[in-house]
């Protein structure tokens, strides 16, 4: 088993670094050290933890990062929990990963997460051992049922996702294949010793996971807000003098028009930002078209197969991506219209998913190569150009639509900031297809109807166009599952 203590801690000589601030404290390499060394101690005290399932819910990121790396000490697997679950998703989550031991906290902004996860664990009958974080002090409660299975096979860490269906799936990662990940975002981001970097992550995901080891490995000082007031995020990334920044394409949105609204800088020393884990929108780009400082690049990464590819700046007239170095791919199944799904090759990809070898087989083949789901086109200099996701292809009358087509559209339209759309079941058509906009202004849905006539083909015309507030969002992307059952929801009361 691979671990992280001596990949951060074993050549360590600025012990006395500021390696993380956020908007509640500040943390050298010092204090993490000694953090983890406090977990190994407390975990050493209740007994053997090799080849148990550890699951971490707290939204504290000091105490999540420090047990991440003594859980992977002791040789135990490592299961993070994102604190913005929906009650319905947590217990499936913990209904298939079955936990040992779980570190939570008593709440999550009004959500007693405590008694969520004591009464899932109780009603799937599974033996585990509570430890809830109350300020200072750890509780332990003991949990009996008649499930208590360690893992049998070595296994670093199960990252869990609802999925694009709805239904929850556990990626079994390596910490050798994250460590090799670490490398990519260090390429993609060129990070020197010197930089400090702003960081909006899903820390709980694999890609923030990495993201948190990256920056400890090649000393970077990470500044991460651990919530999210917009003021707040200013202030901390002004005063910080980040000079490099991650984050999504609607935060990086968020935070130049309230920077501008509110005459707070903060983005003047940002050099270099990527963004990840939304689709770049022309709004997007015509907002910030502006913003001279710094290079804005987009980032592709998956769950199972690490960051892969960086594109150049947004803004240039020819988007590109490139690939990281070490990967392969190719296009399979490409259609007529040159488009196909985007297959990868790395030699540090996932190890399946957890207890669902059909899946793995599914999507990894014999040899090596990953089905992304992604549907793709490749150009004359073979250059990428990513369409949409399979998956979320709408089948509509016999013809497949990417929603994505529909969505690059209503996007541009100047009265709509953002938009998203989905397929539902239909007994005509087989499905029918729903837009979701959200208004930059008042307009009718007949302007936007009559938009997407001179834009689109007929067949691929939503049947209904929704306006929202804004779109629903789960680690990061838009929750496409929600937005799906609403739709079905309301066509099904007319």
């Amino acid at each position: 088993m691979s671990q992280f203590y001596p990949f951060i801690f074993e050549q360590m000589q600025e012990w006395d670094k500021e390696i993380l601030i956020t908007n509640k404290n500040k943390y050298t390499f010092r204090d993490l050290h000694s953090k983890v060394e406090e977990f190994i101690h407390f975990l050493q005290q209740h007994g053997d933890v090799k080849a148990k399932k550890i699951a971490i819910l707290t939204p504290n990121l000091f105490p999540y990062l420090s047990l991440i790396i003594a859980i992977n000490h002791l040789g135990g697997t490592v299961i993070p929990l994102n604190p913005q679950l929906k009650n319905d998703d947590l217990a499936s989550i913990l209904s298939l990963i079955e936990p040992n031991i779980v570190f939570t906290v008593e709440e999550v902004n009004g959500v007693p997460t405590k008694r969520i996860i004591k009464d899932s664990l109780t009603k799937n009958d599974i033996s585990a051992v509570m430890f809830t974080f109350v300020e200072e002090e750890v509780e332990v409660e003991q949990l009996y049922g008649t499930k208590d299975s360690n893992i049998k096979e070595e296994i670093d860490f199960i990252v869990c996702t609802s999925g694009s269906t709805g239904l929850p799936k556990g990626i079994k990662l390596s910490a050798r294949a994250i460590k090799k990940w670490t490398e990519a975002l260090k390429w993609g981001l060129e990070l020197e010793k010197k930089d400090q970097i702003f960081l909006t992550i899903p820390i709980t995901a694999a890609y923030g996971i990495t993201w948190l080891l990256t920056c400890l490995r090649n000393g970077v000082q990470m500044v991460i807000p651990e919530s999210f007031d917009m003021p707040i995020v200013l202030q901390l990334l002004r005063s910080n003098h980040c000079n490099k920044l991650n984050t999504t394409p609607s935060i990086f949105k968020g935070i130049y028009i309230f920077s501008k609204q509110l005459n707070i800088k903060g983005l003047e020393n940002i050099s270099l930002c990527a963004l990840a884990g939304e689709q770049v929108s022309a709004d997007l780009v015509e907002t910030i078209k502006d913003l001279k400082s710094c290079r804005i690049i987009n980032s592709y990464g998956l769950s199972e197969q690490g960051v892969l590819m960086y594109t150049n700046d947004i803004r240039s007239e020819a988007v590109e991506w490139s690939m990281a170095k070490g990967n392969q791919y190719k296009v399979d199944n490409m259609s007529e219209n040159g488009i196909g799904e985007l297959m990868i090759k790395t030699s540090y990809g996932f190890d399946g998913y957890y207890l669902n070898d059909g899946m793995t087989q599914e999507v990894l083949s014999k040899d090596g190569w990953f089905a992304t789901g992604d549907l793709v086109t490749i150009n004359e200099q073979g250059k990428i150009h990513i369409v949409g996701r399979k998956k979320q292809i709408i089948k509509k009358g016999g013809v497949q639509v990417i929603p994505t087509e529909i969505e690059l559209f209503l996007n541009k339209h100047p009265k709509v900031v953002n938009s998203a759309v989905v397929g539902i079941p239909h007994t005509v058509y087989g499905e029918e297809i729903i837009a979701f906009i959200v208004p930059k202004a008042e307009c009718t849905l007949e302007e936007i109807f009559s938009y997407l006539r001179k834009n689109i083909a007929n067949v691929k015309i939503p049947g209904k166009v929704m306006k929202i507030s804004e779109l629903p969002i789960i680690q990061g992307k838009v929750d496409k599952v929600t937005l799906r059952n609403r739709a079905i929801e309301y066509c099904a009361e007319e």
